[in-house]
């Protein structure tokens, strides 16, 4: 997989993360709603809010499930990148690769850090893509 491929793939899977999460958020807060109208019912038979507690819970275990091995993809994904780095030789280009992609800097904000020019920089994360790309692909 290129490098690119990587880190569209990591992208991906951090929006399928966060969107799973917020509908983790918005079951639980359904079946709080649920709960509470319930115990205000206080009814002893089986309720059509029992079945939607139910449903509802079957949805959230589901959910969680598969959020799980979405994080975990995501996590194999994030060690092959920063073992792919620190098999880089140059350390400079080690520390453009972190700052700019495990970090989440831009370009021009590890060109201020650096005190280099931003022409300068993507001259550089350019041969840092490389370098990585070559670790990578062998």
């Amino acid at each position: 997989m290129l490098f690119r491929d990587y880190l569209q793939h990591m992208d991906s899977l951090a929006r399928l993360i966060e969107s799973k999460e917020r509908q983790i958020r918005e079951i639980e807060s359904k079946l709080q709603s649920c709960t509470a109208v319930l115990s205000m019912e206080r009814m002893p038979q089986r309720s059509e809010g029992d079945q939607k507690i139910v449903h509802l819970t079957n949805k959230l275990i589901a959910v969680k499930d598969s959020i799980a091995s979405k994080k975990d993809e995501y996590e194999m994904i994030l060690i092959t990148l920063k073992d792919g780095i620190n098999r880089v030789n140059d350390p400079m280009l080690q520390l453009i690769l972190t700052r700019r992609y495990l970090d989440g800097k831009t370009i021009r904000e590890v060109a201020e850090e650096k005190n280099y020019s931003l022409d300068y920089m993507k001259e550089l994360v350019r041969k840092a893509h490389d370098a990585l790309e070559n670790i990578l692909i062998n």
